[in-house]
């Protein structure tokens, strides 16, 4: 709802606060993207990944192939959560310059 509101103030506003449209709409894009990719391909991933370590990764052999690619996919995953959160913060801060 965000993106869709954010969208119908963009094509209301002067051509000013248009910029500060733009940029909510796009970094709350790449939030989307960003959230999407990890629950429809990184998590189902680390999902097969559980099953081949034996339902329980911590307690699967170091070497063992799942856990290798769990733990790589964890990585990736806790960073694109914290991209999506930077994003996020930097909508906040754009909110927070607009003027009224």
């Amino acid at each position: 709802m965000f993106y869709v509101a954010t969208g119908l103030l963009w094509l209301r506003a002067g051509v000013a606060a248009r910029t500060e449209f733009a940029i909510e709409m796009i970094l709350a894009g790449l939030m989307m993207a960003g959230t999407f990719y990890s629950q429809f391909k990184i998590l189902p991933a680390m999902e097969v990944d559980r099953a081949l370590a034996g339902g329980a990764v911590e307690t699967a052999p170091v070497g063992n192939a799942g856990r290798v690619d769990f733990e790589r996919l964890h990585v990736l995953s806790e960073r694109l959560e914290g991209f999506v959160f930077f994003c996020g913060l930097g909508v906040v801060f754009v909110l927070s310059r607009e003027s009224q």
